[in-house]
């Protein structure tokens, strides 16, 4: 899906303010809304709408089963739309019922726009090409900042309340110091596009991976724990290998990741990237002493 095509989204929240609001995050997008404020509604803009869908934004507080009711006729309705919840309801039982129903993801308010729209928009696959030079940030499409500190946070969050296990993994692509020049920027540039472009199809749909840097990459793994995300280092592993095997730009080219899972490990957002981050650069100062020892 290229950044240029018209998303259609539907938006349905009871209360029309809200839905205006909730709109409003879109407004400089291209982006289609339609709004639904009851279960009528909402099945008919499914039904009769000749475009399809490409996300439903779903506001309930789930305080009795009507919400779940009306996310089940959705699902029999058309079970390929991804479905965004947002509420206001921290309950565990009302977590795990509402992952139950095979729904995206969700968003416990209150929530930041930057949180909102980073979310959206990596469900319906906007492209990420613009990177800001300031560190772990970067622009999506119309240079909407999105912060990966603040999105761990809310993961953190998430999981700490339902009682979940969620990973994060660090990565950066790099030529060894004694191969490194500046002729090569262009090299960078290229396989950091090719790269995010990989990373992105091995992604169930609640993972997300962001370029923080030219050469690095940060992911975050919901639900995945330390045995299933040393799966996920395989196939990154693999599929850095096939690249270097098919595209001779890639051949000076060294590979270095680490990851940790929470709430085996412990800390802010900000400690667990700091924590990774240090472990990177040992890795590769690993590798540059081995290959200056042995040039």
């Amino acid at each position: 899906m290229s950044g240029s095509t018209e998303r259609n989204v539907i938006i349905y929240d009871e209360v029309s303010i809200a839905r205006l609001k909730t709109a409003d995050f879109f407004k400089e997008l291209f982006i289609k809304i339609h709004h639904a404020g009851s279960k009528r509604e909402i099945i008919h803009t499914l039904s009769s709408s000749e475009k399809k869908m490409d996300l439903i934004i779903f506001n309930d507080s789930f305080e009795n089963d009507r919400g779940f009711e009306l996310l089940s006729e959705i699902k029999e309705h058309s079970s390929e739309i991804p479905i965004l919840i947002l509420t206001t309801n921290d309950k565990k039982e009302i977590f795990f019922k509402i992952i139950s129903e095979g729904i995206c993801d969700y968003l416990l308010k209150p929530f930041s726009e930057k949180i909102f729209l980073a979310k959206t928009l990596e469900i319906l696959n906007f492209n990420k090409t613009n990177i800001s030079p300031s560190k772990k940030k970067i622009h999506i499409d119309n240079e909407i900042a999105f912060d990966i500190v603040d999105y761990l946070r809310s993961e953190l969050k998430k999981a700490e309340k339902g009682n979940f296990e969620v990973s994060v993994l660090m990565l950066k692509f790099f030529i060894p110091a004694k191969e490194n020049s500046i002729k090569n920027q262009d090299k960078y540039i290229y396989v950091s596009d090719l790269f995010l472009e990989k990373l992105t199809e091995l992604l169930w749909d609640t993972d997300i991976v962001e370029r923080t840097e030219l050469n690095n990459f940060v992911g975050i793994f919901p639900f995945c724990g330390i045995n299933n995300i040393s799966k996920v280092y395989e196939k990154i592993i693999d599929c850095f290998d096939e690249m270097k095997k098919s595209d001779k730009n890639l051949f000076h080219f060294h590979l270095v990741l680490t990851s940790l899972t929470y709430p085996s490990k412990k800390g802010s957002a900000e400690d667990l990237l700091d924590s990774l981050e240090n472990s990177i650069k040992q890795e590769m100062e690993n590798i540059n002493g081995l290959l200056i020892k042995f040039i």
